[in-house]
């Protein structure tokens, strides 16, 4: 079903996406044969997660698995996902790391791709935040202003992506990257009336279309302002320790 989305819900979504699915794409490990078994609490075939000793967790919130095969930015992968045996047909949850078994052999064994960074929308907290390293993509401002005589405006966003990471290097890594990635830079904003690459429950949504927003709606965004700082805080946090923060604006010309 298509619904009404705002610009700046569009505009946030895009972000979030920009940053997870592209500039993010070379953060991507690979697990191979890992074993799965049948986890009745969310039906699907689960590998080990906790025995798996891996750090993150794969399927921890804002991670999951790789449901593109960059830069194909709108089909659901064919090279990220392997299932053993071959002839075994599954669903993939990419949210939850797992596969729903619908024909076919039982499936005994999986090759994935995980996204080794979470990213998120929202900032965590002490309590429940969600392993290191955290991406947060923060937009929470709108402002516009007019940018011609006659019809036409400009959104004016500002925003700030805040990176907790585990390390040092790690930490001035992911700000580098992302600092290049939308330094003289300009972000497509896609139409997500249509829903977003997943579904609610993890399961990839088969009626995601890529569809930019243009003509009338949006004639072109771009970054400015870009900046890039280290955060000194609190060293005893484990959370706090590493930090950065990439402040930007986002001009959007309607």
């Amino acid at each position: 079903m298509s619904v009404q989305i705002t610009t700046f819900r569009n505009l946030h979504m895009s972000m979030h996406l920009y940053i997870k699915d592209t500039v993010l794409r070379n953060w991507y490990p690979q697990e191979l044969n890992a074993a799965v078994s049948y986890d009745q609490t969310t039906g699907l075939y689960l590998p080990d997660y906790d025995g798996m000793g891996l750090e993150p967790s794969p399927n921890a919130r804002g991670r999951g698995w790789v449901y593109f095969d960059y830069p194909d930015l709108q089909n659901e992968q064919t090279n990220q996902v392997t299932i053993y045996p071959a002839t075994s047909n599954c669903r993939v949850n990419y949210a939850y790391g797992g596969l729903q078994h619908t024909s076919g052999p039982t499936p005994t064994n999986v090759d994935f791709y995980w996204n080794y960074v979470s990213v998120v929308d929202e900032w965590p907290q002490q309590v429940n935040a969600p392993e290191l390293p955290i991406v947060v993509v923060d937009i929470s401002t709108i402002d516009k202003e007019p940018y011609q005589l006659g019809a036409g405006k400009k959104l004016v966003n500002p925003g700030m992506i805040h990176v907790f990471a585990t390390t040092k290097a790690e930490r001035d890594d992911l700000m580098s990257i992302i600092h290049d990635a939308m330094y003289e830079r300009h972000l497509n904003v896609y139409d997500f009336s249509l829903g977003t690459p997943l579904e609610y429950d993890g399961f990839f949504n088969t009626g995601y279309v890529q569809t930019t927003l243009s003509g009338t709606l949006v004639c072109g965004t771009y970054f400015d302002n870009v900046v890039a700082r280290t955060v000194y805080i609190n060293r005893i946090s484990p959370l706090n320790e590493f930090r950065a923060r990439i402040n930007f604006e986002l001009h959007t010309y309607m």
